[in-house]
């Protein structure tokens, strides 16, 4: 079974936009979109598939927020 349970950070939802962002903590950060793992682009991908199954008519937009630690 590949189900996967996960938690969105924060999520704003407007009257079209539905914005999905989720925190990650690292020493060094990625510089550049290349230098994000792949996990985490699949992360945010299923969260907007999650969010676009419920607001069908809102464009949906994801994003990662870097902090360090």
């Amino acid at each position: 079974n590949n189900d996967k349970l996960g938690r969105i950070d924060r999520l704003w939802i407007s009257e079209k936009e539905a914005v999905i962002l989720d925190y990650k903590t690292s020493i060094s950060p990625p510089k550049s979109l290349e230098e994000v793992p792949n996990d985490y682009r699949i992360q945010l991908s299923e969260y907007g598939k999650s969010i676009q199954a419920i607001y069908k008519n809102h464009q949906i937009r994801t994003f990662l927020l870097w902090t360090e630690g």
